[in-house]
């Protein structure tokens, strides 16, 4: 592959970016917009829903309370199933004609042009596709497919037992995922379908300093649940921080680099669209926003990676009293980091993915240099021309 290389000083705190790296806002602002507020994301190159609608012309989001008949047990509780309460159970294939019913009609109606060609993300957190994965409150699902085969398969051994409720809720949770993909795509073809937080990265990933990866664990479990993404049409992983990380942002780079992999097993690659936030705790406090390292390398490093956009997602918690500081937040903080312009000539063509093959020992030193804290240094951009 041949490369030309763009070498840009940077002199104090600036977090320049590509000006046609795709940023949607995926936020509910509506009635920050109908007040006047949140008039000119465009002035930053971000791109929002007409009217600050959050389900809209360019970003839908499909929750999964509200999708469907997903489902689940409320608050964990076996004593509280909705819709069957877990993928396996007695009326299945049932329940899964009926999801699929009221998902068309939830479908069509949050997404009424038939050429919508933007992000269509599905929201399914409650359970995990691989029971073995359903550990700590989602340890239910395992009970209950236990339980499920007992009563269905008596007389066997634990182990026995064990994994065969395993394999019946592992096909029970692909055919339910399968069939509303296939549903999505075959009622909105032109949309980029996929599910939220995939692919999955454990939770302490990059916890210690030569830690660049997901683990071998996780990386399993995504091979494993490989006819996900072999049905999806974009990846959406999840690189929110909950707290205020260190310069060494190794977490993110692992959930990125694992999402490189998955998407790179498709011809062409799976486009990326990191879900991030600009605000650690949006749920419980009205301005708890990033610091400037946290959303300089928000919005830099998954660029550097050569993710093809990202998506800004915000509650609706409190919306009314965030507005004025949000507003405040993007037009002195966010907002310049967003409108700044790197490189008129030549830009970087993310149509053809390009992607920035970035080795362990060149990150690690480009980490210890603090190139992703937003202080003194240089940045090497190749583009492939």
């Amino acid at each position: 592959m041949d490369y030309t290389l763009f070498v840009l000083s940077i002199s104090g705190l600036i977090c320049p970016i590509l000006t046609d790296f795709p940023v949607l806002w995926n936020v509910p602002s509506k009635h920050c917009y109908i007040n006047g507020k949140l008039k000119d994301l465009s002035d930053y190159n971000i791109v929002e829903n007409t009217g600050h609608n959050f389900n809209g012309d360019k970003v839908v989001i499909f929750y999964e309370f509200t999708f469907g008949r997903y489902p689940y047990f409320k608050k964990y509780d076996v004593n509280q199933p909705v819709n069957g309460g877990s993928p396996l159970n007695e009326n299945s294939d049932t329940l899964l004609k009926e999801h699929l019913k009221i998902a068309e009609v939830n479908i069509t109606k949050l997404i009424p042009d038939v050429n919508f060609s933007g992000l269509a993300v599905i929201d399914f957190e409650e359970w995990r596709p691989l029971l073995r994965y359903n550990g700590g409150v989602k340890s239910v699902y395992q009970r209950e497919a236990i339980k499920f085969t007992e009563e269905k398969n008596g007389g066997h051994n634990s182990v026995h037992i064990n994994n065969t409720a395993t394999l019946l809720f592992d096909e029970a949770a692909k055919n339910f995922i399968n069939a509303t993909l296939h549903l999505a795509k075959r009622l909105r073809p032109k949309a980029h379908w996929g599910l939220y937080g995939f692919p999955y990265c454990n939770y302490d990933a990059g916890k210690k300093d030569t830690d660049f990866s997901c683990s071998k664990t996780f990386q399993t479990f995504n091979d494993d649940m490989k006819y996900i993404y072999d049905v999806s049409t974009a990846l959406f992983p999840s690189i929110y921080l909950g707290f205020e990380a260190s310069a060494e942002q190794r977490f993110r780079y692992a959930i990125l680099t694992e999402a490189r992999r998955i998407a790179t097993k498709h011809t062409p690659p799976l486009p990326i669209f990191p879900y991030t936030k600009f605000e650690y705790n949006p749920l419980k406090e009205v301005d708890s926003f990033y610091n400037d390292s946290d959303i300089c390398t928000t919005i830099k490093q998954p660029a550097d990676m050569g993710v093809d956009g990202l998506v800004f997602w915000s509650s609706s918690s409190n919306m009314t009293l965030r507005c004025d500081n949000i507003e405040d937040y993007l037009q002195k903080t966010l907002g310049p980091y967003m409108g700044w312009e790197e490189l008129a000539e030549p830009r970087f063509d993310f149509e053809r993915r390009i992607i920035v093959d970035i080795v362990k020992e060149e990150l690690e030193l480009k980490l210890k240099l603090n190139t992703y804290q937003g202080s003194n240094g240089s940045k090497i951009y190749e583009s492939d021309q």
